[in-house]
């Protein structure tokens, strides 16, 4: 029994609208804890501000990260120090235009 390519592609389709609409319903679910910080995008968003800083050299020390993101994230309540940034230094440059945004 042969299947169609345009079953094959319909469904294909179908499974991934669904989960876009997944991610999204998360995402909306999730919004409030995103805006105040909690994600690991904090890490990242971190990085961007501490290189826009001129920070660079400091990218990986820990009471840094800690300063910065409690500057942007201060009502992260089981935040006790920095969410390491873990990522080759390059990477943070990317970040930086977004931590031009609040």
């Amino acid at each position: 029994m042969a299947i169609h390519p345009r079953r094959v592609k319909t469904l294909i389709v179908l499974l991934l609208t669904g989960m876009l609409w997944l991610q999204a319903l998360l995402a909306w679910n999730a919004r409030e804890q995103l805006r105040q910080g909690y994600s690991d995008f904090a890490t990242l968003y971190g990085a961007g501000t501490i290189v826009r800083e001129g920070l660079g050299r400091q990218l990986y020390d820990e009471r840094t990260q800690f300063r910065v993101q409690r500057g942007f994230a201060p009502d992260v309540l089981i935040r006790q120090g920095a969410f390491p940034y873990m990522h080759a230094p390059f990477e943070a440059a990317v970040f930086v235009p977004f931590s031009l945004l609040s």
